[in-house]
């Protein structure tokens, strides 16, 4: 009799309910993501979600269970909104990260350390050359070429090591091996790349050698054509090997040499390349000229040889990208 009257009471039930309500009601005995105990949708109480009213106002617990669902659902769906939020937010924050982070460079240790060592040599076997005799000489230049190029990976032409004849030519004891090496250590620990943005403190390249035919020029300036008179008079310029390319300039020396033989007054401190261009013979001022000009294009170029720029070091540019990313406070 009992079971019949239960029966009877839960049918009516279902039937007073909505469809939706005795769905709710059925899923609710046996969903784990609600409680035991909901909020009664009319005065707040707690009320068993397997009861079938609120015991403070009589509400209908089914109700009450749609009601819950519906506010869990908008609950999870702002929470699922706010995560997207955050994680587009996040996203664009990393984009940006790494879009600005600074790349990280690295020098060419290896390729600097060559390029010195090939310098050592070079100059071992300039002073060595300077000894020997025509026939020698050219033989010794021929296999010290080949040595560079073999053990070191540095080319050089026969117009450079002609040219590289006057390295210790130089005013004040200067020579153009130490004032090359001076020049690209300074370039190498501040750091030349192709193109640096405005918050680099590299140089370009193309400021590296503007800068590198700027000091060479001043270089040139200084080479001393005839060294002073405590040094003898020395001509450090041979007329018969300027006579071709510069027969202006050859005349110019032979007139200073007739001058110095036959006792002409003569600065004792000698003269450099800057005072026969700024002569007022304009002949030889203009070969002069362009003699300091062909040596500098000569100098310059062998300098850029020992110019390594630096690259991107991508692990490096990586790790500092991942730090900021970890620093991000969203």
């Amino acid at each position: 009799m009992k079971n019949r009257l239960f029966a009877l009471f839960v049918g009516l039930l279902m039937v007073g309910c909505g469809e939706e309500e005795q769905v709710a009601l059925i899923e609710a005995k046996d969903d784990p993501s609600i409680p035991k105990a909901i909020p009664c949708e009319v005065c707040g109480k707690d009320v068993s979600k397997r009861s079938t009213s609120c015991p403070n106002c009589g509400h209908p617990t089914s109700a009450s269970l749609v009601a819950y669902k519906k506010a869990q659902e908008l609950s999870q769906a702002k929470a699922r909104e706010e995560q997207r939020l955050l994680d587009e937010k996040r996203k664009q924050a990393e984009e940006l990260i790494r879009s600005s982070t600074p790349k990280e460079y690295s020098r060419n240790f290896q390729a600097e350390e060559r390029f010195r060592q090939a310098i050592s040599r070079l100059e071992d076997g300039l002073v060595a050359n300077n000894a020997l005799g025509l026939e020698s000489a050219a033989i010794a230049q021929a296999n010290l070429i080949d040595e560079l190029q073999s053990k070191f990976k540095l080319t050089v032409t026969k117009e450079e090591i002609q040219m590289l004849v006057h390295w210790r030519d130089f005013s004040q004891g200067e020579n153009y091996l130490e004032f090359l090496s001076k020049i690209l250590g300074q370039l190498h620990l501040t750091g030349v790349i192709k193109s640096p943005s405005a918050d680099q403190k590299f140089i370009s390249e193309a400021n590296a050698t503007a800068r590198i035919d700027s000091m060479m020029e001043d270089l040139v300036d200084r080479l001393v054509v005839i060294s002073g008179i405590s040094e003898g008079l020395r001509f450090n310029l041979d007329p018969k090997k300027l006579e071709k390319d510069y027969p202006e300039l050859a005349r110019y020396l032979r007139e200073l040499h007739v001058d110095i033989e036959n006792d002409e007054p003569f600065p004792e401190e000698g003269l450099v390349l800057r005072n026969l261009i700024d002569s007022s013979d304009e002949n030889a001022s203009l070969a002069a000229r362009h003699f300091r000009d062909k040596l500098v294009s000569v100098f310059s170029a062998f300098a850029r040889k020992g110019l390594f720029l630096r690259t991107i070091d991508e692990a490096a540019t990586l790790e500092a990208q991942q730090r900021a990313i970890e620093a991000i406070d969203l």
